[in-house]
C-alpha cells in the first residue's frame, strides 16, 4: 500500500496465473504518476474490491473443510456398513447353532424321562415357574415331555397361572358384543366349533366367532326376553324364552321348529342323552322333548313352584332346581323321581366331570353335593351377593359369577381352600356364564356386554 498526497492506492499482484499482469493494468483506471512511475504494477485506488477477495477465500476454505468432513463421514458409514454385515452373519450363525442344538436327539441316559417316573417329573416341572411352562419350549421336546406338560397337573398349573395374570390385571378378557347401553344378556352357550350364541331381553339370539368376537349372524323368531340356550353336538340351537316357546334352530341359523306346551316363561333348557331335550319353567313342570322329530315325550312334575335350572349329570342324570328351596334328581331313562336336595334356594346349577353337582343361591354360597345320595359335601363361600351363574369345565374347574361384579375361579385341588383372587368387573352384574370346548370361558352382563376370558 502506497500513501501519496492525492490517494491511497494497493498493488494488486493476486490475479489468476493465466492473466497477463499488464493487460489486466492496462484495463484498470490507473493515475498518470503510478503509471510512470511503475510501469510495470497495477496500482489502483482502493474500491473495497480487497473485501470481496478475502471473502472467496473465506468461502473456499469452508468448502474445503466441508468436503473433507463428508470424505471422513462416507468412511465412517462404510465402516458402519461393514459392521452391520458381521452382526447379522453372527446372528444368522447363532440362530442356526440353536435351531440344531434344539432338533439334536437327546443323548441315551441323559433324558430324565428315561430313567425318572412320571410322578417324579411332574412334581419337578410342578416347581417350574409359570412362564416357563406357558410360552416354554418343553412340549417340543420329544413326545414323552409333550405327555408330561400335557398331564393333568401341569395343565391345571397352567389354567392357574392364567386366572391369576386375569386377577393381576396383566392381561384383560376379550370384548365380543356391547357397549354397556344395550339390554341384558341372560343366556350363553357354545357351539362345538367354537361358535357362541347368546340370548338377550331384545328376544334375539346372536351368533358371535370365537376367534375374532365378529358377530356371525342374528336369529330371529322370539317375541319376549331369552332366558335359555344349548347347541347340540351337531350345531343344533334349542332356545327358550319368556313367550314360553322352545325353538330349535339350524347350524346356519336357520329356524327348524317350535316346541310348544309350557304356560308359562321357559327358564332353563338342558340337553340330556338318548336324543332328549329338557325345558324348565315357570309353570313348576319340566317336559322332555325329542330331538329327532320334537315330539313331547314327557312331562316331570314335583316341584311346588318355578323351575329356574337344569342340569345334566356326568352319567346322564338329570338335576332340576326350583324357586321351592329344593333340588331334585331325576332318572334319564323313564323320568322317575329319585331324591331331592334341601337346604337353599338355588338359581344356578352345575354338574362335574366326577358326579358332584354345584348349586348357586340367593344366600350367597356355591353348594357342593355328592349326587345321588343327596348329601351337601361343603359350602363354598366367596361372593358378596346372589351367585346366578355357574360353569364347570371338562376338568372339574368350577366358575361362579354373581351380581357382586365378580367371577371366581375353583379348582378342583383348591375347592376346600377357595377360589383364586376374585376376577372383579366394575360396575357390571354378571347374568350368565359357559365354558367352550377351547377352554374359553364367556360370561354375559345385565348392561349387554360380553367377555371372553
Amino acid at each position: 500500500e502506497l500513501n501519496y498526497p492525492t490517494a491511497n492506492f494497493v498493488i494488486y499482484s493476486y490475479l489468476p496465473r493465466r492473466l497477463n499482469l499488464k493487460r489486466a493494468a492496462a484495463m484498470l483506471p490507473v493515475s498518470k504518476r503510478s503509471r510512470e512511475s511503475s510501469p510495470s504494477l497495477a496500482v489502483v485506488p482502493d474500491y473495497g474490491w480487497s473485501d470481496e477477495f478475502r471473502r472467496i477465500e473465506g468461502i473456499k476454505s469452508r468448502l474445503t473443510r466441508l468436503r473433507s468432513r463428508e470424505h471422513e463421514v462416507r468412511e465412517a458409514e462404510e465402516s458402519l456398513q461393514n459392521e452391520r454385515f458381521r452382526l447379522q452373519n453372527d446372528i444368522s450363525a447363532a440362530e442356526r447353532e440353536l435351531s440344531d442344538a434344539m432338533n439334536a436327539p437327546v443323548g441315551s441316559g441323559q433324558d430324565p424321562t428315561e430313567w425318572l417316573p412320571d410322578e417324579v417329573m411332574i412334581a419337578i416341572l410342578l416347581m417350574v415357574p409359570y412362564p416357563m411352562l406357558w410360552h416354554g419350549r418343553l412340549a417340543l421336546v420329544c413326545h414323552r415331555w409333550r405327555n408330561l406338560v400335557s398331564s393333568r397337573p401341569l395343565q391345571s398349573r397352567k389354567r392357574r397361572g392364567r386366572w391369576a395374570a386375569y386377577a393381576k390385571g396383566w392381561i384383560t378378557p376379550r370384548k365380543l358384543g356391547g357397549n354397556g347401553n344395550e339390554v341384558a344378556v341372560r343366556a350363553l352357550a357354545v357351539a362345538p366349533d367354537g361358535t357362541m350364541y347368546s340370548g338377550s331381553g331384545d328376544g334375539l339370539i346372536r351368533a358371535w366367532s370365537g376367534s375374532d368376537g365378529a358377530l356371525l349372524r342374528t336369529l330371529h323368531g322370539h317375541t319376549a326376553e331369552i332366558r335359555a340356550l344349548e347347541v347340540g353336538p351337531n350345531g343344533t340351537v334349542y332356545s327358550g324364552s319368556h313367550d314360553r316357546a322352545v325353538r330349535v334352530w339350524s347350524a346356519t341359523g336357520m329356524s327348524v321348529r317350535v316346541l310348544l306346551g309350557h304356560t308359562k316363561k321357559v327358564m332353563s333348557i338342558a340337553l340330556g342323552r338318548n336324543a332328549k331335550i329338557y325345558s324348565g319353567s315357570d309353570d313348576g313342570t319340566i317336559r322332555v322333548w325329542s330331538t329327532i322329530n320334537g315330539a313331547h315325550l314327557q312331562t316331570l312334575e314335583g316341584h311346588a313352584s318355578a323351575v329356574r335350572a337344569l342340569a345334566i349329570g356326568a352319567d346322564g342324570t338329570v338335576y332340576s332346581a326350583a324357586t321351592d328351596a329344593t333340588i331334585r334328581v331325576w332318572s334319564p331313562e323313564n323320568g322317575e323321581h329319585l331324591a331331592i336336595f334341601e337346604g337353599h334356594w338355588v338359581v344356578a346349577l352345575a354338574c362335574g366331570p366326577d358326579g358332584r353337582v354345584y348349586s348357586g343361591s340367593v344366600d350367597h354360597a356355591i353348594r357342593v353335593w355328592s349326587g345321588k345320595p343327596g348329601h351337601a359335601l361343603q359350602s363354598l363361600k366367596g361372593h358378596d351377593n346372589d351367585v346366578v351363574a355357574l360353569a364347570c369345565s371338562s376338568d372339574g374347574t368350577l366358575y361362579s359369577g354373581a351380581w357382586d361384579n365378580t367371577l371366581r375361579v375353583w379348582f378342583p385341588q383348591d375347592i376346600a381352600g377357595g377360589s383364586v383372587p376374585n376376577l372383579r368387573m366394575d360396575n357390571v352384574r354378571i347374568a350368565a356364564l359357559t365354558c367352550g370346548p377351547d377352554g374359553n370361558v364367556y360370561t354375559a352382563s345385565l348392561n349387554g356386554v360380553i367377555h371372553m376370558w
